[in-house]
């Protein structure tokens, strides 16, 4: 009998006894194996219209869209990877569905109806995927939403103690220079505090110095000897610095300008101990403005050259400080640029501490207070809350923390215990931890701060489209009041007033019914009397309401001044004896009030109508017209301080050739009483465009103090250790950790008072202790680092709900954290239902932020873009999966070992005898 064998199957059977590829010689057939079965995927083919509005439908009608029972192979289920390929191609199918909601969303024409139902959709399913990776569905790698990293570390920080102050510039050029600033009476106290609570008061008058040169070395040593003559510590000192050159590029060459003037600034060397205080022996009222300065240009006031005709492109938002002061040798005393981040600055208010709080609008990360750490946003443009002290110092930074914010409305308490700001925000909860109906639509808000920067609560006021809070009061047990608008249709509004007590408890709303106009423009509180001012019907009209124990007020009084014409209101106020002022614009100069103090004049004038607490027509009521120099002159903000009333806004100005419009800003002050105009201040800003938003003053904020750029008030060198106050975050914000000893994710809840050392103990508890997570110093800023303790352990960051993720705050990112993030997949996954030869797991991450939303153009580009990522990985992870890695192993390259060659020629020789024929 002749025995027939193939002898590549031999050769084949001890190449991969050996550890090396099949051998690739040529079989008979007559014993080859039956081919595998090959899996179709689910992207073998471009989706058909069909599948994909079926996709689509299946989403809307909340069907699951991660459901494996759902997913057909068409492999036995006895092939290796099988559970895998199956849970992976749910993932596939499931961010298919995704993506095909994102696709319509964007889709030009879209209803808001339609997009609301979309975004709804797409919510569920981000939350549907956040829970099936959650379950750990994969046997052989890890997936995550978010990223893969070693290690995460945030962003969010605190400042660490430096017990130092430094002003702005106050010289340049020659240190030994006489200093224009220091001229003139310049005289303030320093009271300085020592924890046991006793105190030293150290007073200073340039006026000692005789006739020393009040150079900026000699004021400096005349400050410190001062200092040490009382027995204090701390100490003055001058900081340079260095003029640097610059470059600028004219007919394409480089040319390098000189070094600019060395600059100096005054620094207070301070310590732990001593707690400073500073105050003026005379002082004026000061005077903040909030403007924007500069505006780019339009397309048709732009040269052939390309040059705008006014050479302006650069608009910056201004917060600027007047002294009333009239020995001054000029009225300002600073201006400074807000954060390149602020889109838009809104308000100021006073603080009775001697600060300035300024509302903005940020399309960016701005700094947390003296921080370098950026303090992120979560959308595209975020609600900031700044306090700044009287020598233009920023103190603190707050943002809202909502995924798209505008802000509208600011007050402080009379106490100055409490800051309440109000607009409209979208992804902003209530405080109990509900979202408003819609999550996705712009609601109205109030949220109330305390002077550290900490939230003290937030409510959303209204759930109606487009909803927004305009004007806010406070009362004066704390209670706050707030005017806003709800969107009926095109240029239809529905007006209303809501109350709430002083913990943030809703007490009442009130709708005042549909307007075509801005029927409340200011809101003010007075005892148990609420005013609000407005346009209606084309003329000015002041109302007061009678608060009640319970409910809504109940109009008590209507006072109608006449038509505003094309003017508007600007806001309202109430004065120290009570009286009620309105100011705003007009051209119409024969307003409504008996007693006029400044007369109109001719076109638009700014006006003040100071009324009687009745309402009521009353022989002490004033009006007073304000035309700067220029033309047209309008009011944007009004407020009163020291029984003065102060206004600001524009004067409209001869515009430059090419430029459409110029005007310059103003400030003046009137005395209510009598209606005469009692101080004034015009100021221009680069390409003559100043635009005026808020105003606040101080009644004792300028004084000597200002010439050396030191505030009034103490000084705190300890900084707040809160991550409240030094970040985006919110108390009751969440994330949670899960590690793979545990399995299940543990929520970590940020509280008012936590700090990098709580939050610190408390990632460590979430986690079991299998992270490491260590406070790390860099400059003057603390952060936290996450690590696990060892290789065997992979910890997963998961997302909070939405509109309570702390992440994006924190700065950390959704996913996984692994020592071996960089491991390669091919190693670990193996083949062929082979175990790994190595005890490294593939870890990988689709890079997706589970806060994505369709609620915005911008945010439907980033979902797009992001679910298209991560499909790109599913199919990687599948090419990773089927590939049949290289052999690795001693002999596997390079030349056949010796003795195995021999080996095989043995082999080879006896199958010669078993067949009778040489082998090929």
């Amino acid at each position: 009998m002749t025995i027939t064998i193939d002898p590549s199957l031999l050769l084949s059977y001890y190449d991969l006894k050996a550890g090396l590829q099949p051998s690739a010689a040529g079989s008979t057939g007559q014993a080859s194996a039956a081919p595998a079965a090959t899996q179709v995927t689910p992207w073998a083919a471009p989706a058909t219209t069909a599948q994909t509005n079926q996709l689509v439908q299946a989403a809307l009608n909340s069907r699951p869209l991660f459901n494996p029972s759902a997913t057909k192979l068409t492999i036995p289920p006895s092939t290796a990877n099988y559970g895998d390929t199956r849970q992976l191609f749910t993932l596939f199918q499931g961010l298919t569905a995704l993506e095909d909601l994102a696709t319509q969303a964007n889709t030009t024409g879209i209803s808001s109806f339609q997009l609301s139902q979309l975004q709804g959709a797409f919510a569920r399913g981000v939350q549907q995927l956040q829970t099936y990776l959650g379950s750990s569905p994969f046997s052989g790698f890890s997936v995550a939403a978010g990223q893969v990293a070693a290690n995460q570390t945030t962003t969010a920080g605190v400042k660490t103690e430096t017990d130092t102050y430094t002003t702005g510039v106050l010289a340049t050029g020659d240190p030994s220079a006489v200093v224009p600033a220091f001229a003139g009476n310049v005289q303030f106290s320093l009271q300085v505090t020592l924890p046991s609570g006793s105190s030293k008061t150290v007073t200073f008058n340039l006026a000692d110095m005789g006739a020393t040169p009040r150079s900026m070395s000699n004021v400096v040593s005349y400050l410190n000897s001062q200092m040490q003559a009382a027995g204090v510590f701390t100490r003055f000192a001058d900081v340079l610095t260095q003029g640097t050159a610059s470059s600028i590029k004219v007919n394409g060459q480089t040319i390098t300008t000189p070094a600019g003037p060395n600059q100096y600034a005054l620094q207070i060397v301070g310590n732990a101990l001593e707690t400073l205080t500073f105050s003026a022996p005379t002082s004026a009222a000061a005077v903040y403005v909030t403007q924007q300065a500069g505006l780019a240009p339009p397309a048709s006031a732009i040269s052939s050259s390309s040059t705008p005709a006014s050479g302006n492109t650069t608009v910056s938002q201004q917060l600027v400080k007047l002294t009333t002061d009239p020995s001054a040798t000029t009225a300002r005393v600073f201006s400074d640029s807000l954060n390149a981040a602020t889109k838009n600055a809104v308000a100021t208010a006073a603080a009775p501490d001697g600060g300035v709080y300024v509302l903005a609008n940020i399309a960016g990360a701005t700094q947390a207070g003296q921080l370098d750490a950026s303090h992120g946003i979560a959308g595209a443009q975020d609600v900031a809350l700044m306090k700044y002290d009287s020598a233009g110092s920023l103190i603190w930074t707050q943002t809202l923390g909502a995924t798209s914010g505008s802000g509208l409305g600011l007050a402080v308490s009379a106490d100055g215990s409490r800051i309440a700001v109000t607009g409209q925000a979208t992804g902003v909860m209530n405080d109990n931890g509900a979202l408003p109906p819609d999550a996705t639509d712009p609601t109205g808000f109030v949220s109330v701060f305390d002077p550290t920067g900490a939230q003290v609560w937030s409510q959303a006021v209204d759930g109606w489209t487009g909803g927004q809070v305009n004007n806010v009061a406070f009362g004066s047990d704390g209670s706050v009041y707030v005017a806003g608008s709800s969107a009926l249709t095109a240029g239809l509004s529905d007006q209303y007033l809501a109350g709430f007590s002083a913990a943030g408890t809703p007490s009442f709303t009130t709708f005042l019914g549909p307007t075509t106009t801005a029927g409340v423009s200011g809101l003010a509180v007075d005892g148990s009397s609420l005013i609000t001012a407005g346009v209606q019907g084309g003329d000015v009209v002041v109302q007061s309401y009678a608060l009640q124990p319970s409910g809504a007020p109940v109009l008590s009084a209507t006072r109608d001044l006449g038509a505003v014409g094309q003017g508007s209101v600007a806001g309202v106020s109430i004065n120290q004896d009570g009286s009620i002022v309105v100011a705003g614009s007009t051209n119409n100069g024969a307003l409504n009030v008996a007693n006029v103090g400044n007369a109109y004049t001719s076109g638009e004038n700014a006006f003040v109508a100071s009324l009687a607490s009745t309402l009521a027509p009353s022989g002490s009521d004033t009006l007073s017209y304000f035309a700067g120099s220029g033309g047209d002159t309008t009011a944007s903000a009004v407020t009163t301080a020291g029984g003065k009333v102060y206004i600001t806004g524009q004067v409209a100005e001869p515009p430059a050739p090419g430029v459409l419009s110029a005007a310059d800003g103003f400030v003046a002050q009137v005395d209510p009483a009598t209606g005469a105009l009692t101080w004034s201040s015009q100021f221009n800003t680069a390409g003559d465009q100043a635009r005026p938003t808020g105003i606040a003053v101080d009644a004792q904020g300028a004084s000597g103090l200002d010439a050396l750029g030191l505030p009034r008030g103490t000084i705190t060198f300890a900084p707040n250790q809160t991550l409240l106050a030094n970040s985006a975050l919110q108390a009751g914000d969440q994330f949670a950790i899960r590690t793979n000893f545990s399995g299940v994710a543990q929520t970590v809840t940020i509280d008012a008072a936590d700090t990098l050392q709580s939050l610190s103990q408390k990632i460590s508890r979430a986690a079991g202790f299998q992270v490491s997570v260590q406070i790390t110093t860099t400059g003057a800023e603390q952060t936290l680092k996450i690590t696990p303790v060892s290789s065997s352990v992979q910890v997963t960051l998961v997302a909070g709900p939405a509109g309570k993720n702390a992440l994006p705050a924190l700065g950390l990112s959704q996913g996984l954290i692994v020592t071996n993030a960089t491991a390669k997949a091919k190693s670990a996954i193996g083949s062929g239902g082979a175990q790994p030869t190595t005890s490294l797991k593939a870890n990988y991450g689709l890079g997706m932020d589970m806060t994505l939303s369709l609620a915005t153009p911008g945010g439907v580009k980033n979902a797009l873009a992001q679910l298209g990522g991560a499909l790109t990985t599913v199919k990687q992870i599948y090419a990773d999966m089927t590939t049949k890695p290289q052999p690795t192993g001693p002999g596997v390259n390079g030349p056949v070992p010796a003795y195995l060659t021999a080996e095989i020629a043995n082999y080879q020789a006896a199958l010669v005898r078993l067949t009778g024929r040489p082998t090929g």
